[in-house]
């Protein structure tokens, strides 16, 4: 296809630019450049309009590409002046493309016999060349090695070009994949050039690098995908390569952080790029939103795991982890997968915010207890600030990131809701037999700890719903769970404080704060804590 027609069809069926003023400014089919708003009936007719009038220059440009070339100009004037009979009238000519089918082939797809025998013996040759380069026993010189393999690069990076340029799109496409892989291999190859006391993740991070950065550039020129879609995944693993040269498991955890970043950069340079290509490139788009959830994953899989010096340093690296997330996950709901990047946002932000309140090594003044109510204060506040009071971008879905926010709140304040139901429990089977089984398994602090977790997190619920129902009244759903879960609360709240004046009726004339109750040599609350400092893997 020729390049003004090429240009021409990328630009109608480009989905991410303004058809109006032609930039990328589209945001749920309304552009923030111009105002123009194209959801509705107005919007299907135009994209319709739009795909049609591309299919139409493609038809066109197939009959283009059947028209004769005459290499040589004819003697006479019979053979330059054609008879009428045999030229078709201007009618008849413009009448021809409009009754073409609008699946006309495509020039640039070619994948024919021959094209498909050629990718074969081009394959062959590749898994001999390999081989014969890496398990000959008489080859073991590492540089007349390497000298092969970029040989043999060259070719393949060469043949897929010339194929490109001949309009052998499947063949180019093909062999160009082979020649990534041999790239690949040069990389391999310069890692093992690695001097002592480095590590070989370094070398391979920057003959990725810089291997990568060409491809891209070459393929953009060539408009060859598979080096484009091979090199933004070699690209966007850069960060990881560089995080395990560390040797750490911070590292690789900050490494891991970086792949999911550069992945999100790299979609945005995709969108940018697709006008060169078939003005969408969705796989690409989609293998690196799936490069930044892997990344994602691994980054929480890891993160207990992490090194510190202290419980507080490891509990704020924890934190700056997860607030790491949250932002990544605002970012990238600009693009693919919207909805599950604005839950991400929304759990990963109060999450960083529940975290802290282990950063205060309560266990090493004998004070674990009261976990049960920082934690519980802080997931209320993390619900108020980012789930009622902080402004989102208008590329998040509101509902999805509250629901995240919300849901990391209730985990907040679980630990704390059963101890109070095993306070409530130990009070009434304690009730059939006489004995004082509350001030066997919690002392005053503890329960103290318990009431006050329960009211914050009343109080919290209680405010998230009443700011919400206030500002945004599609969100009643979660708001009236929030205030009826407030209730449910406050009023577990007062059923401790019942059940514990009800074990020590002399807790009324005392400070709570200075008054035990018999109990074991080691407290339920106490043990509790213990378990929940466990489950989060305190160093």
């Amino acid at each position: 296809m020729s390049q003004w027609s090429d240009i021409a069809v990328a630009r109608l069926l480009d989905d991410a630019s303004c058809p109006s003023c032609g930039v990328d400014a589209l945001q749920n089919r309304r552009c923030r450049n111009c105002g123009a708003d194209l959801n509705g009936r107005i919007g299907l007719e135009l994209w319709s309009a739009s795909r049609d009038a591309a299919t139409a220059l493609r038809a066109r440009q197939a009959v283009l590409e059947r028209v004769p070339r005459l290499l040589a100009e004819p003697s006479g004037a019979s053979a330059t002046e054609p008879s009428p009979a045999a030229t078709p009238p201007a009618s008849a000519a413009l009448a021809a493309p409009a009754a073409a089918s609008p699946a006309a082939a495509d020039p640039r797809s070619s994948a024919t016999v021959q094209s498909v025998l050629a990718v074969a013996g081009a394959g062959l040759f590749a898994i001999s060349a390999i081989v014969f380069t890496f398990f000959n026993p008489d080859l073991s010189d590492r540089a007349l090695r390497s000298v092969i393999v970029g040989l043999i690069t060259l070719l393949f990076l060469g043949g897929a070009w010339l194929l490109a340029r001949r309009r052998l799109q499947f063949s180019a496409e093909a062999v160009g994949a082979l020649g990534m892989l041999f790239v690949a291999l040069d990389v391999y190859a310069l890692s093992e050039l690695t001097v002592s006391g480095l590590s070989p993740w370094v070398f391979t991070a920057v003959g990725t690098l810089a291997s990568g950065s060409v491809m891209v550039a070459l393929s953009r020129v060539a408009r060859i995908r598979t080096w484009l879609w091979i090199s933004l995944l070699g690209l966007s693993v850069v960060p990881s390569m560089l995080g395990y040269a560390g040797g750490t498991v911070l590292s690789a955890v900050i490494g891991h952080l970086g792949t999911a970043f550069v992945a999100l950069a790299l979609v945005a340079l995709v969108r940018a790029t697709a006008r060169r290509f078939d003005g969408r490139l969705r796989a690409e788009q989609v293998t690196l939103t799936v490069v930044q959830v892997v990344a994602v994953a691994i980054v929480l899989a890891q993160a207990r795991l992490i090194e510190a010096d202290s419980t507080t340093g490891y509990w704020l690296g924890i934190c700056a982890i997860l607030a790491a997330i949250a932002v990544l996950a605002g970012l990238a709901s600009r693009y693919l997968a919207r909805g599950l990047w604005s839950f991400v946002a929304g759990a990963a932000g109060v999450a960083a915010f529940t975290g802290l309140p282990f950063a205060l090594d309560l266990g090493a003044y004998g004070a674990e207890q009261w976990y049960f109510a920082f934690i519980a204060v802080a997931g209320a506040a993390g619900l108020i600030v980012l789930g009622a009071l902080a402004p989102t971008p208008a590329t998040i879905e509101r509902r999805r990131f509250t629901g995240g926010a919300f849901g990391m709140a209730v985990v907040s304040v679980l630990a704390t809701v059963l101890v109070a139901l095993l306070i409530g429990a130990a009070k009434v089977l304690g009730s059939f037999n006489g004995s004082d089984l509350v001030a066997s398994v919690i002392d005053t602090g503890g329960v103290l700890a318990v009431v006050l977790g329960l009211a914050a997190g009343a109080i919290g619920f209680g405010v998230f719903a009443a700011i919400t129902l206030h500002r945004d009244i599609a969100q009643a759903p979660l708001a009236n769970g929030g205030a009826a879960l407030a209730i449910w609360l406050a009023a577990l709240s007062g059923l401790v404080v019942v059940c514990a004046l009800a074990s020590c009726p002399g807790l009324k004339s005392r400070s709570p704060l200075g008054s035990r109750w018999p109990r074991a040599p080691r407290s339920f609350s106490s043990r509790a804590s213990g378990r929940l400092r466990s489950a989060f893997a305190f160093p």
